[in-house]
């Protein structure tokens, strides 16, 4: 059987290992591998580019989210390679459609293990919701933290915690309530423990792909809430309707009951 090899963008390097040990494959070298079947994991930067289209051999694109709203003019030269083409919702899809005109496949993928993640759920009256920020991320996260401030308030015996910033972003209107806790960056294994007690991953970007903790949250038999629509994950297109959610999150007495639709379709990266 051939060795799968696969290319990750820089961009992404910390997750390179992770994308190793759930491919069994092997770092990407052009002068071992031109000619090869490779995987991009992600096209964000020019290196990125010129490696995919001076390669030889059969291609295959990952696409992960920003790198879809970062292409520009790169699409005007990706339309005319020949390659594989995969993304992680259908909002993405739709994106990659309009500007390539090529045939997309849609495959949420989950990076790390999803063995390491099995059901932990307790209910909880009074549930603690988990979101992941980085002050990286600019706009995009702080138009998140924009709605959970808000909404916050209303949701008074939902307890939020945030990982990643240790102190809301600047620009942000008023403090966060009570309720809102920034943990600021905790290691990834002191997060994993601790979040196996809450009951709800909440991802609020606008524009996505499929995150690790959305897979870690159905995965561990929680109940996550995304802006982005995913199959049998609960999702909003406004903030009373993610209110009702949160507010309904007291109720979920088992574990989520797909769950195992979700393993299934998570256990196999690529």
């Amino acid at each position: 059987m051939p060795e799968k090899v696969i290319c990750v963008s820089s961009s992404i390097g910390n997750w390179e290992e992770k994308l190793l040990q759930r491919t069994g494959g092997v770092p990407y070298n052009f002068f071992k591998h031109w000619n090869k079947s490779v995987i991009f994991f992600g096209l964000y930067r020019p290196s990125d580019y010129i490696k995919f289209i001076f390669h030889r051999g059969k291609k295959t694109v990952i696409w992960l989210g920003s790198d879809i709203l970062q292409a520009g003019w790169w699409y005007r030269i990706i339309e005319h390679i020949k390659a594989d083409h995969i993304c992680e919702n259908y909002l993405e899809r739709a994106i990659l459609v309009l500007m390539l005109g090529k045939e997309i496949k849609v495959k949420p993928l989950f990076f790390s293990d999803p063995k390491r993640y099995p059901v932990s759920f307790k209910p909880n009256k009074k549930p603690h919701v988990y979101l992941f920020a980085h002050s990286g991320h600019g706009a995009e996260v702080q138009g998140g933290l924009d709605i959970l401030h808000r909404i916050a308030p209303r949701v008074p015996d939902v307890s939020f915690h945030v990982y990643g910033l240790k102190t809301p972003p600047t620009g942000l209107v008023g403090a966060p309530a009570g309720n809102v806790q920034y943990h600021g960056v905790v290691p990834e294994a002191q997060i994993e423990i601790e979040i196996k007690n809450y009951q709800c991953h909440l991802r609020l970007h606008e524009f996505d792909g499929f995150s690790d903790g959305t897979g870690k949250s159905i995965l561990m038999g929680q109940y996550p809430i995304t802006r982005i629509p995913f199959p049998y994950i609960d999702s909003f297109k406004t903030e009373t309707e993610l209110i009702e959610l949160l507010k309904n999150l007291k109720n979920k007495k088992k574990p989520n009951p797909y769950r195992t639709w979700w393993y299934e379709k998570l256990k196999v990266l690529i």
